[in-house]
């Protein structure tokens, strides 16, 4: 009889511990608390495992303590989740903690924030982001004249995010320069030290950077009508400031032999607005006059009344005052065609 009563007994007692345990509400740390407002709250350090209690759901809403300043971190403990929740009312018993006894709980922004941050400025003139490539451009020119030891004409367009453009379209801004990789063409990444009031940043760039394209130059002075040789020129890499319309030579075999329309100082480059084709015919000289029908050719004397170069038409005068347009065919020779007509002199 006695034993039965003790077993009984005992079946009660294991009833009411799984009765209890079933009751207890599962409370661990979350794998990366973190708080976003100025107060920690528990719904944000914990997160319950197993177990369901209205009165947890109350809890988790409740106050722990003043959040980290923005950038730091709190260090918490169970023993101190325990002690709170005992405080407001949670029997320990109704509690069973699983996983790490510590965590720790950073301040990140909040979503607001994290907008206001990704934020860029609404209006930004055309003018100061100008100013802002022009600046960050020379600072990286110089940073590779001196990471190369070359005083090069390098030629360099800085992609500048939009919301930093303000700070560097000022010089004293720009505190220094950094990163790129040999041989420093191509796309490359550069990192900016900005300053932003008291504190200096910095900031990752990307730009572009080319060897400035070679074209042909005078090198010495040019004379009008001068037929150019090779001693003449010489090649120079293309000056930043010039014209975008106009058409600059790049090999040298294209312009010898030309004739020079305008005169032109040492070093500046050669276009077609300076050249033209060797004049060979000039006005008042007398030329070889080639008449041509069909397989016959006649010559014959005259003066030209113009000049030109090769493929040009001219005027030219024959015997008995006779005028005819003929093609310059080559140096002081003419050609006309047998349909050719005589130019009629106004009287």
């Amino acid at each position: 009889m006695d034993f039965k009563i003790l077993l009984l007994a005992l079946l009660t007692w294991s009833l009411a511990c799984a009765a209890e345990a079933e009751e207890k509400t599962v409370l661990r740390f979350r794998e990366t608390p973190a708080c976003q407002g100025d107060v920690v709250h528990l719904r944000e350090l914990v997160e319950v495992a197993a177990g369901k209690s209205s009165t947890i759901d109350r809890v988790l809403e409740m106050p722990m303590g003043p959040a980290p300043r923005a950038g730091a971190a709190q260090v918490w403990y169970s023993q101190d989740v325990l002690k709170h929740l005992e405080l407001r009312g949670v029997h320990p018993a109704s509690i069973r903690w699983t996983g790490s006894d510590q965590a720790r709980l950073e301040r990140v922004q909040s979503s607001e924030h994290q907008v206001m941050a990704s934020m860029t400025p609404a209006f930004v003139q055309e003018r100061t982001v100008r100013q802002a490539a022009e600046l960050v451009e020379q600072a990286l020119s110089e940073y590779l004249t001196l990471k190369t030891g070359e005083r090069t004409d390098w030629r360099i367009t800085a992609h500048i995010p939009t919301p930093h453009v303000s700070s560097m379209s000022s010089r004293r801004n720009i505190v220094g320069v950094g990163g790129g990789s040999e041989p420093w063409l191509g796309e490359q990444q550069f990192v900016i030290q900005v300053r932003y009031g008291d504190e200096v940043k910095n900031l990752s760039i990307m730009a572009t950077v080319e060897f400035p394209p070679m074209i042909v130059a005078a090198k010495r002075p040019l004379r009008r009508d001068e037929v150019l040789t090779a001693d003449a020129l010489m090649y120079e890499a293309l000056p930043k400031n010039s014209k975008a319309d106009v058409e600059y030579f790049t090999d040298m075999d294209q312009v010898l032999g030309k004739q020079m329309r305008r005169s032109l100082s040492t070093g500046l480059p050669l276009s077609d607005e300076f050249l033209g084709d060797p004049i060979v015919v000039s006005r008042g000289e007398i030329v070889t006059i080639e008449c041509v029908a069909g397989g016959i050719t006649v010559s014959t004397q005259g003066r030209a009344m113009g000049g030109g170069a090769i493929g040009d038409l001219v005027e030219v005068e024959m015997a008995g005052r006779r005028k005819l347009l003929a093609t310059i065919s080559g140096p002081m020779k003419v050609r006309v065609a047998a349909t050719s007509r005589p130019v009629t002199t106004a009287r």
